[in-house]
């Protein structure tokens, strides 16, 4: 609502300034008129009231808003309408899924990931995939993994550096969502 609010004091000021621009073009065109049987001086007039209403719409948009819209007075809202998307698409259970996918892949012995991977590759994409989605609802910038997910996604090596892959992502995954837990994995990243 306080955003809202905000908004409506910059529209004000835009019509504001739109009306200003319309009374000048409307005057300069009064004033041609008044000068018709002249040519020339009626012309002059007329091309100066279309510059202005040329005009109008680039002042308005040369507004800086930031000077109408504080955004730290906004943010309790943003908070509760990013909570509100969340529930609304499901966001938290998707997450505790990507983190369930994890759990069964990225805490198996290296000997079971070698074994099982033609299971454990498309569940890293799958996780890959979905951690990237959901990414842009959350307070994660999934960068640490971005390289590893975007190597699995064209993956044509060898299962050992599939493996190597798989646990980058996997450490970037307990960075990004598990710190308690990020020393497992953290020596990973590097």
């Amino acid at each position: 609502k306080k955003l809202q609010g905000q908004a409506c004091s910059l529209e004000v000021v835009k019509s504001i300034i739109i009306l200003v621009f319309s009374v000048i073009v409307l005057a300069l065109v009064i004033v041609a008129t008044s000068h018709w049987k002249r040519w020339a001086k009626s012309w002059r007039w007329l091309l100066l009231a279309w510059l202005f209403s040329l005009a109008a719409p680039f002042a308005v948009t040369s507004i800086p808003v930031r000077f109408f819209i504080r955004w730290n007075t906004v943010e309790h809202d943003f908070q509760e309408f990013m909570r509100n998307t969340k529930e609304h698409f499901g966001l938290n259970a998707k997450l505790e899924a990507a983190t369930g996918d994890s759990s069964s892949i990225c805490h198996k012995p290296i000997g079971d990931l070698k074994e099982h991977w033609d299971v454990v590759m498309p569940k890293a994409i799958e996780m890959c995939s979905l951690i990237t989605r959901v990414a842009g609802y959350l307070k994660y910038d999934p960068a640490p993994i971005r390289d590893a997910c975007t190597a699995l996604e064209d993956f044509h090596g060898t299962v050992d550096e599939g493996v190597k892959l798989t646990q980058r992502v996997c450490a970037g995954l307990d960075v990004a969502w598990m710190p308690t837990q990020a020393g497992d994995h953290a020596d990973k990243l590097e």
